[in-house]
């Protein structure tokens, strides 16, 4: 054979790669169109990224590559052939969707390299980037108690080696040993049991990484203060998150969820207390409102108002449990709670009244498409 020849397979393989790349590129056009028309909203998904994920099974970080990497061949003309040649590849190229500037420069350069050197750009070499890697962690299982086949069954137990993969590194791996029972029902008998402790079962967490600036360490360390009896060795940083995070979910949801207790109290307490000094208040505080433009429609309604009370609001939120009610073409609802909105499902300037019947609660994408549609049929 010629030195100069390559073997079948390695021509098969080269053959093949260059396929791969054609199709990968098909496949990222065909993510930019269906990004534009964004016809994913009618047929049960919130987002692009719902779509990938949910709809195409991509995993998290495969769909957000690809739609960044889409985004991008709309940006300059010269990327799809650059692609084609397998000059940049789809991690370098959703690294700089918010840098195109920098296409030049990564133009045969790793996914390491282009890390490095929009750090670089950014003046903060060391500062490495925001990522949440899904891990399996073995913990210690809990007893439990498990029929076991008696000597003239023909089942045995049997074991398999399950090894957890640290997504971080495609290259390092860490073997966890999970010891299973295989059972046969129909040759178990039920009088005989015994407790079995398996040595590990796998549970899901997650691996985040990110860095943050003096201040922040700071704050860190003030917070394992103020919590040190709580935490007598020191709160983790996992603790201080989870804490973090609680405290922000509960400020939040109170925001957005006044109790409506309060609000009674305080209109009952300004019924009682009405006096010739609060008439005379209350007349020119009524008067102002007077003086503020109103929708209305040939009813005159005093429903027909583009103010929503924040009664009205949490009757919605309550009702609609926080999610997106939009119905797809399939009958199933949307259920997203990412920035979702109150909607008039009968446009005020149809006639339509700002009361509970009539207000739903939308995902902002689906809010957008339904206030698109109505403009084009109006």
């Amino acid at each position: 054979m010629s030195t100069t020849a390559l073997p079948k397979a390695m021509r098969e393989l080269k053959s093949a790669v260059y396929g791969e790349t054609l199709c990968m590129l098909r496949v990222l056009e065909l993510i930019a169109k269906v990004d534009k028309t964004r016809e994913f909203l009618r047929h049960g998904h919130s987002s692009l990224y719902d779509y990938l994920t949910v709809g195409l099974k991509y995993s998290e970080g495969a769909a957000i590559r690809r739609i960044r990497a889409a985004r991008m061949l709309g940006k300059d003309r010269r990327i799809k052939k650059l692609f084609e040649q397998r000059k940049v590849s789809l991690c370098t190229l959703s690294l700089i969707l918010n840098q195109p500037e920098l296409l030049d420069e990564i133009i045969g350069r790793s996914k390491r390299e282009v890390e490095e050197l929009i750090a670089l750009k950014k003046g903060n070499a060391s500062q490495a980037r925001e990522r949440i890697v899904p891990i399996l962690v073995a913990v210690p299982a809990k007893k439990q108690h498990t029929e076991i086949p008696t000597a003239t069954s023909s089942t045995t137990p049997s074991s398999s080696n399950i090894h957890c993969e640290d997504l971080r590194s495609q290259t390092e791996r860490q073997p966890v040993v999970h010891s299973l029972l295989a059972k046969d029902e129909s040759n178990l008998l039920a009088s005989s049991t015994t407790p079995i402790q398996p040595e590990t079962i796998l549970e899901e967490r997650y691996r985040v990484t990110f860095s943050y600036n003096k201040e922040t360490k700071d704050s860190v360390e003030r917070a394992r203060h103020l919590l040190s009896h709580k935490y007598p060795d020191g709160a983790s940083i996992e603790e201080l998150f989870v804490a973090g995070l609680s405290a922000l979910i509960k400020d939040e949801e109170k925001r957005k969820n006044k109790i409506v207790n309060n609000i009674s109290k305080n209109s009952t307490a300004t019924s009682n207390s009405i006096t010739p000094r609060n008439c005379e208040k209350l007349r020119s505080k009524t008067e102002r409102r007077s003086n503020l433009p109103a929708i209305t429609t040939s009813n005159n309604s005093t429903t027909n108002r583009r103010y929503i009370p924040a009664a009205i609001k949490r009757e919605v939120y309550k009702r609609d449990k926080g999610t997106c009610s939009y119905r797809h073409l399939d009958g199933e609802t949307c259920g997203s709670s990412w920035q979702v909105e109150v909607d008039h499902i009968t446009p005020l300037a149809l006639g339509g009244k700002t009361e509970s019947a009539n207000l739903r609660l939308l995902c902002r994408n689906h809010n957008q498409m339904v206030a698109k549609d109505a403009r084009v049929y109006r």
